[in-house]
């Protein structure tokens, strides 16, 4: 099983967290986690990562600086637990640095459904052809494959920046050369806050929505692009964009695969000969963000109401939002559900699922946050929700009344 954490993971320690000790113990803490109980030892790598380095380099200097043999496998799960709770944060959400040419699947996997997701990449085009005038520079903020730069090129853009730290900028400069617009389109190989702009542009366009629309850092990459790579008249595509809530029961896969429960308990135990119905009755400490797959279904008990409206010129450095849906339905309410619409050019499109299929962006899906309990709903109650965003992590709850 893959960590997604490496020698190469860039880490450094977030910017505000908390550290006490009780009894003896070491307690830490950072924006939206709970306390969490760590070894004494913990201390050294704190110290070790107070500066941007690379994992393999911090431990390397934990060894130097110790007198006793460094259990690698001990500190790898060490670090994860800080970067779950935040108190470590990967560089620019950034999880590792892979050379050009060693792709992973996921990687592929992501290109391919954003290509067949015309929906989504048309609308993207059609907001480039209606706001890119001849002579214009564009910056294309995480190219991918290049599809849109190329776009922006074909619209009349005199030079077109294309940012793309990962593998599959390989692929984007041959693109380019295939649709015979390599002369007016620069490849910056890199994260775009690290890289030094060559000019400023007059239009920005960014694809670095995830199904949480925050979760790939749209707020840091958009906001330091705003300052420094755009014009103080400049564009960007997209204009601007809503996040929606909404209450919902799930299926029972997305239950079974999700959430222990006693059925699950009892199954385990027929399996393995042992008393495992214990596990049956976990109750999570908070909700648990998870991507409906194939053949899971939400019934949605309640209307959606908006919990932001961003203009993409004037974005904040973090969230926290406050919304209250009406319920519609009887049921059980097992999630939070989030969705958005961005506004491209005189388009708008969404990541709902029960939306008009001419605007549903079938590579995005809505972003569903299972409750560590259900609450039974009646038609008219209403389900106060909040949303917290920090660059450390992001959860939707439904807050008691």
């Amino acid at each position: 099983m893959s960590t997604g954490l490496t020698r190469d993971t860039i880490l450094r320690l977030a910017d505000d967290f908390d550290l006490r000790m009780q009894d003896g113990q070491l307690f830490l803490s950072a924006e939206l986690r709970e306390d969490v109980r760590f070894p004494r030892e913990v201390v050294e790598m704190l110290s070790v990562f107070h500066q941007e380095r690379t994992f393999g380099d911090g431990i390397d200097e934990l060894s130097r600086n110790s007198h006793a043999a460094i259990d690698f496998i001990h500190l790898t799960g060490v670090a994860l637990s800080l970067l779950e709770i935040g108190v470590l944060v990967r560089v620019d959400g950034i999880a590792e640095r892979r050379e050009a040419g060693t792709p992973n699947a996921s990687d592929w996997t992501m290109h391919i459904s954003m290509l067949d997701d015309v929906v989504r990449t048309q609308g993207y085009i059609d907001a480039i052809m209606e706001t890119v005038k001849p002579g214009d520079v564009v910056v294309d903020l995480g190219t991918g494959t290049g599809i849109l730069a190329v776009a922006a090129a074909l619209a009349g853009a005199s030079r077109v920046y294309a940012i793309e730290m990962g593998p599959i900028a390989a692929a984007a400069r041959t693109i380019f050369a295939d649709c015979h617009v390599a002369d007016r389109i620069t490849l910056l190989r890199g994260i775009s806050t690290r890289l030094e702009p060559p000019e400023l542009a007059d239009v920005l366009v960014t694809e670095i929505f995830g199904h949480d629309p925050f979760a790939e850092h749209v707020l840091e990459y958009v906001r330091d692009a705003r300052r420094r790579w755009l014009k103080p008249e400049g564009r960007i595509i997209p204009e601007r964009f809503r996040v929606y809530v909404r209450g919902a029961e799930v299926s029972e896969n997305m239950r079974q695969r999700e959430v222990f429960t006693p059925e699950a308990g009892e199954r385990w135990s027929a399996y393995y000969g042992m008393n495992l119905q214990s596990l049956g009755h976990i109750i999570p400490t908070g909700p648990l963000f998870v991507v409906p797959q194939m053949g899971d279904q939400l019934h949605y008990l309640t209307k959606a109401s908006t919990i932001y409206a961003g203009d993409m010129n004037d974005l904040p450095p973090w969230l926290d939002l406050h919304a209250t849906c009406q319920a519609t339905a009887a049921g059980p309410l097992d999630a939070a559900v989030m969705h958005f619409e961005l506004d491209l050019g005189s388009r708008t499109i969404t990541s709902a699922d029960d939306a008009d299929d001419d605007d549903c962006a079938a590579s995005w899906h809505p972003m569903v946050w299972l409750q560590p309990q259900s609450r039974d709903l009646r038609p008219g109650d209403e389900v106060p929700m909040r949303y917290r965003y920090h660059p450390t992590g992001a959860r939707l709850v439904v807050t008691p009344k």
